[in-house]
C-alpha cells in the first residue's frame, strides 16, 4: 500500500520495474496537467515568429549544411532546428502551432523522468528521486521555457544533457567503454542544442566525486575526458566570438562592465533557489537594473560565501550526495550569468531551467539524513511533497495561460511590474508592428495604432518618474511615440516627440530622419533639409537621407541640389525605385527627355509601377 511513509523512505518495493514505471506515469501525467494551456498558445512575435516563419533554414529549400553553419535568433541550435523541420512535415506551423508546442511539453516529461531514472542512479532512493522529478515536471519556472516554442532547445539540450550524464555513470559502474563513448556522443548533440550543455565536462567531475573516484587524478581528468574539454572549449569559444561580434547592448542600451555582469550574476545565482521555493513573480523577461544596485554587490560577495559554507557543512557530515547537488546547480547555471555579453536576457528563467534539477536533488538528500533520523518525518515529508506538487501544478496551469497570446502575456509583464517601462514599450511595439500587418482594413490599423500610442506614452511617464542614467531608452521610447503620432496623422505631436528624443540624444539619425519627413509633409522644407544634412553627417552612407532631402530641394525649385542627392544615393547602390522614378522626373525637369526615360525603365525593371507618360 502507497502511504506517506514509503513514499519517502527506503522501501524494497520502490524499486520494483512497476513502481518505477508508475513513478513516470505519474511525472507524465502531471507535466501535461501543469503545462496543458500552453499546448493551446499561439507562435508569439518574441523570438517565435523569427524561429519559424522569418527562418529561412525551415522555410525555403533544405539545406543541412546551411542547418548547421547558421545561428537563428542569436542562439546556435541545429539539432533543434531539425526537429522543427520534422515537425513541419507533420503540418506544423506558426498558424497552427499545436505540435511546436506538444513537443516542448514532451520533451519536458521526458527531462523529467530522465532526471528520475538519473537520481536513482546516483544513490537516491526511488521515492525521494520520484518527488524531486515531480516538483521538478511542474514547476512554473519552467513556463517562461515549456509555454516558449522557442524554448524548445533549451529542453532538448537539457534532456541529452540528463542522458549523457546517466550514460556517463553507468560507465563508471560497468567500466563498458561503450558507455563512454554513448555519453560523449549525446554530449555533443546537447551542445548542438544550446549553450548550456558546454560546462558539463565539470558536473562529470562532481559525478566522479559522488561515485568516490580519484576525480583529480590525471587520467580522470584529462585522459579519459580530452574529448569533452576539446568539444566544450571549441564550442564556447566560437559562441563567445559569435555573441561579441553581433551584440554588445542589453535592450536598455546600456553596457554593462564585466564587474557589473558579475555582480548581476551573483544576484541570479541567490535570486533562483529563492525562486524555487517561493516563485513569484514570474514573467518572460525581467529587465535588468541600470545602474547596478549596490545589492549586487554585496550578492558577490554573499554568494560564494553560502556557497563555501554549503559546502563545508556537507563536507563535515561527509555527505558526498549534497556537496554534488550543490555543485550540480553552480555549474550548470554559469551559462546563464551572463558575465560577458553574450545574452541580452540577464534574469531569464530559461536560464535556470536545468539547474534546478541539482537544488532539488541536494534538497532530496537533505529529506532522506532527517528522515533517517526520524522516520515520523516522512509523513511530513510526503503531505509536503504532494501539497507542493500540487500548488506548483495551480500556478504552472495559471501562468501557462499568460502565454496564449502577445497581449497576454504583456498584460500579465505590467501587472507583475507596473513600474517598469519595458513592458509598455513591448506592447506599444507589438500594436505598432501589427498595424502595418493589417493594411486595408483601416480600423484594424487605427485600432493598433491608438492601443500603440497609449503604452507609448505610458512608457515614457513612468520613464521620466523613475529616471534613467543614460538618456538611450527614453530617446526611443519618445521616437516611437513620434512615429505613431506621424502615422495617426498628427504631425505637430511627432514632430514635439522627435525633438524631445534629439534633444537627449542629439546623434539620432533615426529621430532626425523622422522629423524631417514631418516637416516636409508640413511643406516646411528649409527645416527637414537641415534635419536631412545633419542626419547624413553621421551617416553618410544611407541612401534614404540623400532620396528623401533630394524630395525637399525639389518641393523648393532647388533642382541642381536634388539631381545631386539623387547621384548621391544611386552611387550608394540603392535599389528603391522611387529614386529612379524621382531622376526621371528632375530630368525631364531640366529639360533631358532622353535621361528622364532612360531612368523611367530603370524604375519600372525594379518593379515600380511606372506611369506611360513618363516613358515617351
Amino acid at each position: 500500500m502507497l502511504n506517506a511513509d514509503n513514499l519517502i523512505s527506503y522501501d524494497s518495493r520502490f524499486t520494483s520495474a512497476a513502481w518505477r514505471w508508475l513513478f513516470v506515469a505519474v511525472i507524465a501525467f502531471a507535466c501535461f496537467g501543469a503545462f496543458y494551456p500552453s499546448l493551446s498558445g499561439a507562435a508569439l512575435e518574441w523570438g517565435d515568429r523569427i524561429t519559424i516563419t522569418d527562418n529561412p533554414l525551415l522555410n525555403g529549400p533544405f539545406n543541412l549544411a546551411a542547418v548547421f553553419s547558421t545561428a537563428v535568433n542569436g542562439a546556435y541550435q541545429p539539432l533543434y532546428l531539425l526537429l522543427l523541420k520534422v515537425l513541419q512535415l507533420f503540418g506544423a506551423s506558426a498558424d497552427t502551432p499545436f505540435l511546436f508546442h506538444l513537443s516542448n511539453v514532451s520533451l519536458h516529461t521526458l527531462t523529467a523522468i530522465s532526471i528520475f531514472f538519473l537520481f536513482g542512479r546516483l544513490g537516491m532512493r526511488a521515492g525521494t528521486a520520484f518527488a524531486c522529478a515531480l516538483l521538478f515536471a511542474v514547476h512554473p519556472l519552467h513556463v517562461g521555457t515549456v509555454a516558449w516554442i522557442s524554448g524548445g532547445g533549451f529542453i532538448l539540450s537539457a534532456l541529452l544533457s540528463v542522458l549523457s550524464v546517466s550514460g556517463y555513470v553507468q560507465y563508471v559502474k560497468t567500466a563498458s567503454r561503450t558507455w563512454l563513448y554513448t555519453a560523449l556522443s549525446l554530449f555533443v548533440l546537447a551542445t548542438l542544442s544550446g549553450t548550456q550543455a558546454l560546462v558539463l565536462p565539470l558536473v562529470l567531475l562532481a559525478t566522479d566525486y559522488l561515485m568516490g573516484r580519484e576525480w583529480t587524478s590525471q587520467k580522470i581528468m584529462v585522459n579519459e575526458k580530452l574529448a569533452w574539454w576539446i568539444i566544450s572549449a571549441v564550442t564556447a569559444i566560437s559562441h563567445l566570438f559569435y555573441y561579441l561580434r553581433i551584440q554588445t547592448h542589453d535592450p536598455a542600451g546600456d553596457t554593462y562592465s564585466l564587474l557589473e555582469r558579475v555582480a548581476l550574476g551573483a544576484i541570479n545565482i541567490l535570486k533562483w533557489p529563492a525562486k524555487v521555493i517561493w516563485p513569484s513573480p514570474l514573467s518572460y523577461y525581467y529587465l535588468p537594473p541600470s545602474p547596478v544596485p549596490s545589492i549586487a554587490y554585496i550578492c558577490l560577495v554573499v554568494a560564494p560565501v553560502v556557497m563555501a559554507l554549503a559546502v563545508r557543512y556537507a563536507t563535515k557530515q561527509n555527505n558526498r550526495s549534497l556537496i554534488w547537488g550543490l555543485l550540480v546547480y553552480t555549474i550548470l547555471i554559469l551559462p546563464g550569468l551572463s558575465i560577458f555579453p553574450t545574452t541580452d536576457s540577464f534574469f531569464a528563467d530559461t536560464h535556470a531551467y536545468l539547474a534546478i534539477a541539482g537544488l532539488l536533488f541536494a534538497v532530496g538528500i537533505i529529506a532522506e539524513r532527517l528522515i533517517d533520523s526520524k522516520r515520523t518525518l516522512a509523513t511530513v515529508g510526503a503531505t509536503a511533497t504532494g501539497i507542493s506538487a500540487i500548488l506548483l501544478s495551480i500556478l504552472s496551469w495559471q501562468h501557462s495561460g499568460y502565454w496564449q497570446n502577445m497581449e497576454t502575456l504583456f498584460a500579465h509583464h505590467i501587472s507583475s511590474f507596473p513600474d517598469s517601462y519595458f513592458g509598455y514599450d513591448q506592447a506599444g511595439q507589438y500594436h505598432l508592428k501589427e498595424a502595418f500587418k493589417v493594411e486595408g482594413n483601416d480600423a484594424a490599423r487605427l485600432q493598433h495604432l491608438i492601443s500603440a500610442k497609449t503604452y507609448f506614452t505610458d512608457a515614457i511617464r513612468i520613464d521620466s518618474i523613475n529616471g534613467r542614467p543614460k538618456p538611450v531608452v527614453s530617446s526611443d521610447l519618445l521616437q516611437s511615440a513620434g512615429v505613431v503620432c506621424g502615422l495617426t496623422g498628427e504631425p505637430l505631436e511627432a514632430v514635439r516627440y522627435f525633438t524631445s528624443a534629439i534633444r537627449l540624444t542629439p546623434q539620432n539619425p533615426e529621430a532626425l530622419k523622422n522629423r524631417g519627413y514631418q516637416y516636409f509633409l508640413t511643406k516646411q522644407f528649409v527645416l527637414a533639409i537641415a534635419d536631412y544634412s545633419t542626419a547624413i553627417n553621421i551617416k553618410p552612407q544611407e541612401s534614404d537621407l540623400y532620396y528623401m532631402r533630394a524630395n525637399c530641394n525639389y518641393a523648393k525649385g532647388n533642382l541642381k541640389e536634388a539631381h545631386t542627392d539623387l547621384d548621391k544615393a544611386i552611387s550608394l547602390g540603392t535599389s528603391d525605385p522611387n529614386c529612379f522614378i524621382a531622376m526621371a522626373v528632375v530630368f525631364r525637369a531640366e529639360g533631358d527627355t532622353a535621361a528622364a526615360i532612360d531612368f523611367a525603365v530603370k524604375a519600372r525593371e525594379l518593379g515600380a509601377n511606372v506611369p506611360d507618360e513618363y516613358l515617351h
